[in-house]
């Protein structure tokens, strides 16, 4: 009988720990599919979508992992679309844009997955949690990254 009843809770913990987890990691899964806050700076009509942006930044982030077997899988926290001349405000180790580079619209793609620096040309390589993406917005190339 006491046997019976240790094996009764003992059963009983297992299922509330299991039902535990399960919560703890759907709401870990609604956190993580928040959608990115996505600003256009004053003055602005960027030629891409910030849906376009994301998909190319989710895009290079996959690539990054693949290069280091890392899961592709990521966050975008926020897309911002700003001149050129405002990138080392909003990010001061970013590059600095000059002449008419300085006058074209960008777009910072912060989040978080695989960031890889000097991507395909360091090793060993570095990795990083979180970073961001520069991309320029009339051509759709990646002309940045940084990681904190």
């Amino acid at each position: 009988m006491i046997a019976g009843l240790l094996g009764f809770r003992r059963r009983v913990a297992l299922i509330v720990a299991l039902l535990g987890f399960l919560l703890l990691y759907g709401v870990s899964q609604v956190m993580s599919v928040s959608p990115p806050r996505v600003t256009i700076d004053p003055g602005l009509r960027p030629v891409m979508s910030a849906s376009d942006a994301i998909r190319v930044a989710q895009s290079d982030i996959a690539l990054m992992a693949g290069d280091v077997g890392r899961n592709p899988a990521s966050t975008i926290s926020s897309a911002r679309a700003l001149r050129g001349s405002d990138i080392t405000s909003a990010e001061p180790d970013g590059p600095i844009f000059t002449g008419d580079q300085a006058l074209r619209t960008y777009w910072l793609i912060r989040g978080s997955g695989t960031f890889v620096p000097e991507f395909g040309r360091s090793n060993p390589k570095r990795v990083y949690g979180t970073g961001y993406l520069i991309i320029d917005d009339a051509s759709g190339e990646i002309v940045g990254t940084g990681m904190p």
